[in-house]
């Protein structure tokens, strides 16, 4: 066994050796002297070791100065790498290290603790210093940022490997009083099978100079390991008198004292008290600052953004602002747009408690005048550091209500939020204030980017109403300019038989357009029921002869007889007739208006030409406005619709409509139907445009 330890610890002490000679070829950065320091603290301590198996003369307990020379040179690397602001832990740890030092090379002290009643207390001592550095070591490894752990994982891993097995080793020591020759020499051989991890390490890091944080989240982690162990120690400590000292009767003691442990362990896992009061006392004693912004941020904004939690945005930011400050509930207070506020949620809350509380008028003018969080607490027992003319009424007196916290948005007081007490004391400083007033301005742009959303739809209803009233009021102008025009002709053709069929014919028409209208506004949509097979010719015939009158000349051009169509037969009588009134409007009474039904010679398609010899139309009007609702070249004579619901009609059953145009006077326009809905068409065509 003697020459596995000379052998294992000698071929250790020259690894580190050549360690410490790439230390200057490869390795640089500001940590480049802490690794030469351990490198040379891992020689010497390696070679005591290798010379103790070797000679009667060297004990291996004569070696343990050396190893507490590189524990303390690994302490300060740990302490070079973790940033942490507080200092008391560190004078602790080389208080701890000074102390053992001196314990390990000083006889007479140790005899004098011998003498004085006390053990050997330098394997416990080693024990304790092995257990710190691993907490030591997984709070630098928990502030490495994700990108960073894959060029450093593998230093950690073996200073992990290497603290583990110290700790195995001393704590069986501790156990049986003496050190195990197999530990010791299975601990030289693990130490030398452990170098490759930090040769990589220096492959994929050589320029060490990170400073490296650890997270509030971490240290909380941390603490609360350390606290469930320190339980659970205690707990197997009593369990063990309790089985010893307990007689006959220590096997159901022990059952009971387990118990009640798994219960209190219970308890103290899921007590938000007592997590509340943990994440105070590090925020407060381990840290310089009390938040870990970027992991609040993250929160926060996952949790505004829903986070898979089923509840309102208004909730979810109300709990959003508790989690802020560990408060138990909150209230809150909107502007209803005429400068009061009322009471619209409740998180944890009693609601009929406070929904018909109202916001003190002072509150709101202070808030709105200074952007200040009101502390109550504060205000119960220094009303001296408030304005005088600040009354917080009702407020006062309800112990459950402790920061009244103001939503701006902008420079304007858009809501007020009121938190509840927290659920452990806690302390509010200037970095309290400035975070919740910080979460309370993403608050505010949340929910009054929301009522703006919501403002935003309402619009746009009112907008599709106002579109379907102008329709409506589109379609009753033209029924009531066929009506008109009807009545003025019945004076001079009453007796004529074939003008009374016309009437009824037209009277019929404007019946159907306004059941067409009315089914519309019930909700009706447009189905296949609607579709029906349309002869062109006959169709557009009927419809040119309901403006007979109306201008000098109406010219029917039927070019293809046996065109049918399967389409919606109102909306297309709709779109034929504004084309033909528009056209007669723009001709006027002296003008020739022409119809013409036909095939497109090459691409077969169906159409229906309405042609005029009007003024025309400006080509900047054509290509800006012409198809576009409400633009309209009559002035307030007509709303712009026609045109606009024509295309739209046509484009819904695959066709188009084409314009041409001149400004010297004459317009046409033209219905191309798609080919799939037109049948029953002659082999050559007729007519062509």
């Amino acid at each position: 066994m003697d020459f596995i330890i000379q052998a294992s610890y000698g071929s250790l002490a020259a690894v580190y050796a050549v360690l410490l000679l790439l230390t200057f070829y490869r390795v640089s950065g500001e940590l480049l002297w802490h690794f030469r320091a351990l490198c040379l603290a891992s020689i010497l301590w390696a070679f005591s070791l290798s010379y103790a198996a070797s000679t009667s003369s060297w004990l291996f307990a004569d070696s343990w100065p050396l190893e507490t020379v590189r524990n303390l040179v690994l302490t300060l690397l740990f302490f070079r790498l973790w940033v942490n602001p507080v200092v008391w832990p560190r004078v602790l740890l080389y208080v701890m290290l000074t102390g053992l030092l001196l314990l390990d090379l000083i006889p007479e002290l140790r005899q004098w603790l011998i003498l004085s009643g006390s053990a050997d207390l330098r394997l416990s001592g080693h024990l304790v210093i092995t257990i710190t550095l691993l907490i030591v070591l997984e709070q630098v490894y928990a502030g490495v940022d994700n990108e960073r752990r894959w060029a450093v994982k593998h230093f950690f891993l073996g200073l992990l490997a290497i603290l583990f097995f110290d700790l195995v080793l001393y704590a069986e020591a501790v156990l049986y009083q003496h050190l195990n020759d197999a530990l010791i020499a299975a601990r030289g051989l693990a130490n030398l099978l452990i170098i490759p991890l930090f040769i990589l390490a220096g492959l994929r890091n050589p320029h060490w100079d990170a400073k490296l944080v650890v997270s509030h989240q971490a240290a909380f982690r941390t603490a609360s390991l350390l606290l469930v162990g320190g339980y659970l120690l205690v707990v197997a400590i009593a369990g063990f008198y309790v089985r010893d000292f307990g007689g006959r009767w220590g096997d159901l003691l022990l059952l009971l004292l387990l118990f009640t442990a798994s219960i209190g362990l219970f308890l103290i896992v899921t007590s938000g008290q007592l997590r509340s009061a943990l994440s105070v006392v590090i925020a407060k004693h381990f840290f310089r600052l009390k938040y870990d912004y970027r992991d609040q941020w993250i929160k926060v904004t996952r949790a505004l953004g829903g986070g898979g939690v089923d509840a309102s945005l208004q909730d979810r930011c109300l709990k959003v602002m508790c989690d802020a400050l560990d408060s138990r509930g909150a209230l809150l207070w909107k502007s209803d747009g005429e400068n009061a506020y009322v009471a619209c949620g409740f998180w944890n809350m009693l609601r009929s408690r406070y929904e018909n509380e109202a916001l003190p008028r002072s509150v709101i003018g202070f808030l709105a005048q200074y952007g200040w969080v009101i502390d109550l607490e504060e205000y119960r027992s220094y009303p001296e550091r408030y304005p005088e003319d600040l009354d917080l009424g009702y407020m006062v007196d309800d112990e459950d209500l402790w920061l009244i916290v103001p939503l701006l948005s902008e420079s304007d007081l858009y809501g007020v939020v009121v938190l509840a007490a927290p659920r452990s004391f806690r302390e509010i400083g200037w970095e309290d204030h400035d975070f919740i007033k910080l979460v309370a301005q993403q608050v505010s742009s949340y929910l009054s980017l929301a009522d703006a959303h919501n403002a935003l739809s309402e619009a746009k209803q009112f907008e599709a109403f106002n579109r379907v009233s102008a329709f409506v009021v589109h379609d009753l102008k033209n029924i009531s300019a066929q009506l008109t025009l009807l009545h003025d002709n019945m004076k001079i053709h009453r007796n004529n038989p074939d003008f009374i069929d016309d009437c009824i014919d037209t009277i019929s028409h404007a019946t159907g357009k306004m059941d067409r209208m009315l089914d519309h506004l019930n909700g009706d949509s447009i189905s296949e029921r609607n579709l029906v097979n349309v002869a062109l010719s006959e169709q557009v015939a009927a419809i040119s002869g309901r403006f007979k009158g109306t201008c000098r000349e109406i010219y029917l051009n039927v070019l293809e007889s046996d065109l049918n169509v399967t389409l919606d037969e109102q909306r297309f009588s709709s779109a034929v007739e504004n084309l033909i009134k528009n056209a007669v409007e723009s001709a006027g009474t002296e003008g020739h208006v022409r119809v013409s039904v036909g095939v497109r010679e090459n691409e077969g398609q169906a159409y229906v030409c309405v042609e005029d010899d009007g003024p025309g139309m400006t080509e900047e009007f054509v290509d800006n406005s012409l198809f576009h609702p409400f633009k309209t070249t009559k002035g307030n004579a007509g709303m712009g619709i026609g045109l606009f619901d024509a295309k739209e009609f046509m484009k819904s059953i695959g066709g188009d409509v084409v314009v041409d145009n001149r400004d010297s006077g004459w317009t046409r326009f033209t219905l191309l139907f798609p080919i799939s809905s037109c049948f029953n068409q002659k082999a050559s065509a007729r007519g062509s445009v």
